[in-house]
């Protein structure tokens, strides 16, 4: 069996209107749809994070698909009150308490998404880092086409690699990259149990 352990990181800041959160949400249930889901393939957990990280649900929470979609839709009312975008702690949230309990046998990933910059990139890179030599994880990064060169900059950093790092005019229109990401996601897997870690 192939296993993974997927987290969505969603970033919500005040910028983000209501129907911007539903349809980053339906970008995400798309992804998920696509996934076998349970014990003995892919469990998911979803954090949302602006100034304060927010975990919705941890990666025990559902186990089958029928359980986690209608969990996923119901992301959609996250709070969005701040402007900042802490990517560096919502990342660390994800090596402290996500995947430190998460299965030792599985491969994990990081899909995370950035509406805007970061006050404290390097933090962030660091984060990245210390996710990535802790668990051998992949990162995906997307973000808006309009985010400014240096933090499209610091979302391929984050990534490692230019082709997990992804871009959206909005992502109302972000059906495009659901195969790739989906694709990426299980190529993680495969490579996790044929070359562990």
């Amino acid at each position: 069996m192939i296993f993974s352990d997927l987290v969505f990181a969603l970033h919500t800041p005040s910028v983000m209107s209501e129907a911007d959160l539903s349809y980053t949400v339906d970008f995400l249930y798309e992804i998920t749809s696509r996934l076998t889901v349970g014990t003995n393939n892919s469990l998911v957990a979803v954090l949302t994070y602006s100034k304060y990280v927010t975990q919705h649900f941890n990666l025990s929470a559902y186990s089958s698909k029928e359980q986690l979609l209608p969990a996923l839709l119901a992301v959609k009312s996250a709070n969005r009150t701040d402007e900042e975008s802490n990517s560096n702690e919502v990342l660390d949230s994800i090596r402290t308490q996500i995947f430190s309990k998460s299965r030792t046998t599985s491969a994990k990933v990081v899909l995370l998404t950035l509406l805007q910059g970061t006050q404290t990139p390097i933090r962030t890179e660091w984060a990245a880092d210390d996710l990535s030599s802790t668990y051998g994880n992949a990162l995906l990064t997307v973000g808006l086409d309009s985010l400014t060169e240096s933090d499209k900059t610091l979302l391929k950093k984050i990534a490692k690699d230019d082709s997990r790092a992804f871009y959206v005019s909005d992502f109302k229109y972000s059906c495009h990259i659901v195969p790739n990401v989906t694709n990426l996601i299980g190529l993680f897997a495969y490579f996790f149990h044929i070359l562990p870690f």
